[in-house]
């Protein structure tokens, strides 16, 4: 007996440490996996860093360069309107221009005056008197930037070129204009060169490159402006920078491209790897602990007893062998008789009589019948519903030896959770229909009215337009009359579009403020504010909504300061009166604002259908709707109330009603009162 006993316990103990050490390799295998992915995203984070001090690093460059290309630009665009308003200019005037805009040390190295495209003025003389005499219309490689200055009219920026009077910088070419007898006419262009290389040390350019591999391109030819060429085939950070006629790229990446490790790598694999030993250590001692817990528990003669489910045991000759609490507690009416030894019928037949299950007395004896039938056979479950209104799960299971367990378990709360999400689903796939109308009829009047414009030949207007176009005698007003036509019937199918477009996006708006409801990211601030900043703006565009459709709209306002988000507030507002108009065919609406000792309570009342009790509980439900097909008349996704009960509780407030039928409703909105200094 003692050798059955050891074996007994000795196998699931083994197979409990297998499980063990299957779980504890799992833990390392996922402890790795972690360990790695942390090392992943620290690389990514150190990376990211990386490139965002690079991009701030181009951005500087980026800024240098702008600063000093417009700069430049604006000594050209100021030599080319003097010139434009002083045409007959010579080079000593010229020359004093120049020298009063250019400054000592800067990088322009010179400014040409080409009337008729040949250069007769220059400053200073001396080191680009070989640039005199310069014919831009025959000059190589001048002509195409000069003719596309005159083209566009404003600047044209050239990639670094070889200057006639020797080394390298870049052109900016203008062209000038006066005004002649026959109207506006180009006198020549004004040229300024900057030397490229103080150009770029001047914008930090060069410094920068000793840190970092850059690369500028011009991006109307793919010209090399600076840097090496390597870097367009990297993984680089990118700038774009725009001006007069044309655009540069700017890429870059740290020297030798990014780094393929983070520099503390070698340091936190150290660390996670110390970290996931004794987390194992940890998790190895823990999983002792729980076994050797077990092992305890499996010696308890009371575990039973822990169970929160109802527990019996009934012998083979159907008297109770054990039952535990919960069991008795399920069955507190007979818990005095269930005991060890009762036999099930007799426990069955007084329960019937204690009352303990809603059985008519006509019924009792073959409920009786039925039940003993069922534990005999054993593997079956059904609910009992008790005298209390609990639902009871039973299900009874035969044993090896001849025995039935029994277990019981309180399925009443479930079964209302049941009923519940019954009802949620059917309100959802009531709101579903009612969502699919509200966007199915804007997108048709969009649609129709869009294919309707698209073909506006085939309208009445449109055809009319054509046919006097066609017609050479039709006399030009007429034909402008005809356009005036086609012109307002585009724009009244475009005034329906416009309102079709406001009704989807007021629909999207409402299931996304749900949407962030549901999830708790949507942001409400109360700050102190004055009452009429909220209800201002409401009373202007609801009494228009109101008087259109015949109603009377009153506002009565005392002042005051209340704690409130201003914008969620007045949405609470503009959904209260619009619901108010909607569904209110005759009479009117009322707002009163009321100042309480420590709140303010918005009153909005009117003389509408009302709402029947039994559903003024369920008016502030997501998806609910009083009558689907009023909602549906009038529109609506029937979250509006939903999301202000919400917002007023997120302000520290609340919505409430009060409604008689067929008289009206009152919706209550109460926020915290901010004292008057306070604004």
């Amino acid at each position: 007996m003692l050798v059955g006993l050891k074996s007994r316990l000795v196998s699931p103990t083994t197979q409990r440490r297998v499980l063990m050490g299957v779980l504890f390799t799992m833990a390392a295998l996922v402890l790795a996996l972690v360990g790695l992915r942390i090392e992943q995203l620290s690389y990514s984070a150190y990376l990211q860093d990386l490139k965002l001090s690079t991009t701030v690093d181009l951005i500087d460059v980026r800024e240098g360069v702008e600063a000093r290309i417009f700069e430049d630009m604006l000594i050209l665009n100021e030599v080319a309107t003097y010139i434009g308003e002083n045409p007959d200019l010579g080079q000593q005037e010229f020359s004093r221009l120049a020298g009063r805009l250019v400054a000592p040390g800067d990088s322009i190295l010179n400014i040409a005056a080409a009337p008729d495209l040949e250069v007769a003025m220059t400053y200073p003389v001396a080191p680009n008197a070989a640039v005199l005499g310069l014919n831009y219309r025959t000059h190589d490689g001048g002509s195409a930037p000069v003719t596309e200055a005159i083209r566009s009219g404003d600047v044209v920026l050239t990639a670094p070129v070889t200057l006639v009077q020797g080394g390298t910088g870049l052109i900016a070419h203008r062209p000038v204009y006066t005004d002649g007898p026959d109207g506006r006419e180009l006198w020549g262009v004004v040229s300024l060169v900057i030397d490229f290389y103080a150009f770029l040390r001047g914008a930090g350019l060069i410094e920068v490159a000793d840190t970092l591999d850059v690369l500028v391109v011009d991006d109307r030819g793919g010209e090399l402006i600076f840097g090496d060429p390597e870097v367009a085939h990297t993984d680089h950070i990118t700038l774009e920078f725009d001006f007069p006629d044309g655009s540069w790229t700017f890429m870059a990446t740290t020297l030798g491209g990014w780094p393929a490790t983070h520099p503390d790598f070698g340091r936190e694999r150290a660390a996670m790897i110390s970290v996931g030993l004794l987390f194992l250590g940890g998790l190895a001692y823990t999983m002792y602990l729980a076994d050797a817990r077990r092992m305890a528990q499996l010696r308890l003669s009371d575990a039973i007893e822990a169970l929160d489910d109802g527990f019996a045991m009934f012998g083979p000759d159907g008297r109770l062998v054990m039952a535990n609490a919960s069991y008795k507690k399920i069955y507190s009416e007979v818990a005095d008789i269930t005991v060890p030894g009762a036999e099930f019928e007799v426990l069955a037949r007084e329960e019937l009589r204690r009352g303990q299950h809603s059985v008519p007395p006509e019924q009792r004896e073959q409920w009786v019948q039925e039940r003993v039938a069922s534990f005999l056979a054993a593997d079956t479950e059904h609910v009992q519903l008790h005298g209390s209104g609990r639902h009871i799960r039973v299900s009874d299971r035969r044993t090896s030896d001849g025995s039935t367990v029994g277990l019981r378990v309180d399925v009443t709360e479930l079964d209302r959770a049941k009923e519940s999400a019954e009802a949620a689903n059917a309100a959802k796939t009531q709101f579903i229909s009612l969502l699919s109308h509200e966007l199915r009829t804007p997108l048709t009047v969009v649609l129709g009215h869009v294919r309707l414009v698209r073909h506006v030949d085939r309208m009445e207007a449109g055809r009319k337009l054509f046919e006097a176009i066609a017609d050479p005698d039709t006399p030009r007003d007429r034909i402008a009359a005809r356009a005036h036509d086609v012109v307002d019937t585009i724009a009244a199918s475009m005034d329906r579009v416009e309102q079709s477009g406001d009704h989807l996006l007021y629909l999207i708006n409402e299931m996304l403020n749900f949407a962030k409801i549901e999830s708790g990211t949507l942001s409400v601030e109360p700050t102190p504010c004055d009452i009429y900043r909220i209800v201002g703006p409401v009373e202007e565009q609801m009494r228009l909504a109101a008087e259109e459709k015949g109603l009377s709209f009153s506002v009565d306002l005392h002042p005051g300061c209340v704690l409130a988000d201003e914008v969620r507030a007045r949405q609470i507002l503009f959904n209260l009166i619009g619901n108010a108009v909607k569904f209110t065919e005759t009479g009117g609406i009322a707002l009163r604002v009321e100042m309480l000792a420590e709140s303010v309570r918005f009153t909005v009342r009117d003389s509408g259908p009302g709402i029947p009790d039994a559903e003024r509980c369920k008016i502030f439900d997501a998806f609910h709707q009083v009558d689907s097909s009023a909602a549906r008349r009038v529109g609506g996704t029937g979250l509006g109330l939903a999301i202000s009960l919400e917002l007023a509780r997120a302000q520290g407030g609340d919505l409430s009603v009060e409604s008689v039928a067929n008289e009206g409703s009152a919706f209550i909105l109460t926020l915290p009162r901010a004292a008057d200094s306070a604004v």
